[in-house]
């Protein structure tokens, strides 16, 4: 199951960046990957990051033990 949940944050957090570095049209070509984490130095980008991975956690926890 931990393997599950690392596998699932890695896939939030990988969703996040590409929405992040590719969603933007007018910055599209200019984000690179240190402006995606020195974004993490905002506090309120930090609780929105990991509001996400822990409902996915909690997702993740609750069908594991639904479906077991």
């Amino acid at each position: 199951m931990i393997q599950k949940i690392v596998m699932y944050n890695l896939i939030v957090l990988t969703f996040d960046a590409f929405t992040y570095l590719f969603m933007n049209e007018k910055y599209r070509g200019y984000l690179k990957v240190n402006d995606y984490i020195r974004l993490f130095k905002n506090p309120t980008y930090r609780k929105s990051i990991l509001t996400k991975i822990f409902i996915v956690d909690f997702l993740v926890v609750l069908f594991f033990i639904l479906f077991k």
